[in-house]
């Protein structure tokens, strides 16, 4: 159930609640380039994201917080399936 999208001309982020999932979407074609899990601990948690190439903004709205998510962490880690946001997310309030 996608719940969010935000980004730039180079960068699309989309979120999903169920499952609660994270994606970088193609700008060609908007196929998933990657995807991780969110986060947040609660089910139909992500609402809202946005953000850039290096910086991805991210809502849950069940938990009431506000993460920063490292968008290079995923390429660094080879990007693909699972690589987007493990292990790289600050929480901001």
């Amino acid at each position: 159930m996608p719940y969010g999208v935000g980004g730039d001309a180079n960068t699309i982020w989309h979120c999903d609640a169920m499952p609660d999932q994270v994606y970088e979407l193609s700008t060609v074609d908007f196929s998933v380039v990657r995807q991780a899990a969110s986060p947040g601990v609660a089910a139909w948690g992500p609402h809202d994201i946005g953000g850039d190439a290096n910086t991805i903004w991210h809502v849950d709205v069940i938990t009431d917080e506000i993460y920063e998510l490292d968008a290079a962490a995923g390429a660094a880690a080879g990007g693909g399936s699972g690589g987007l946001a493990a292990g790289a997310a600050r929480l901001l309030i």
